[in-house]
């Protein structure tokens, strides 16, 4: 999972390289960079999958909850099968 902070994206050429190499989903936790940018494309968009909280400490605020991205529908399936 690739925290991005305070607006800012991570180091996703490096984190990308290392799922890739190694067959592993990445999960980028977007929270705390909600509109953020790498190389023209926005952040939650790189992995497999993108993370936004939605509690009072984030970005955007919406009292509890949360969004999660993909256009992998198998994934979309897991995470729909266990949200709260």
């Amino acid at each position: 999972m690739l925290v991005h902070m305070l607006g800012n994206p991570g180091h996703l050429d490096k984190i990308s390289k290392i799922a890739d190499d190694n067959d592993l989903i990445l999960i980028e936790d977007c929270a705390q960079a909600f509109g953020a940018m790498y190389k023209g494309k926005s952040v939650g968009t790189f992995g497999k999958m993108g993370a936004f909280s939605l509690n009072v400490y984030e970005t955007i605020i919406a009292g509890d909850g949360g969004i999660v991205v993909t256009d992998d529908v198998n994934l979309y399936k897991r995470a729909f099968a266990i949200h709260d």
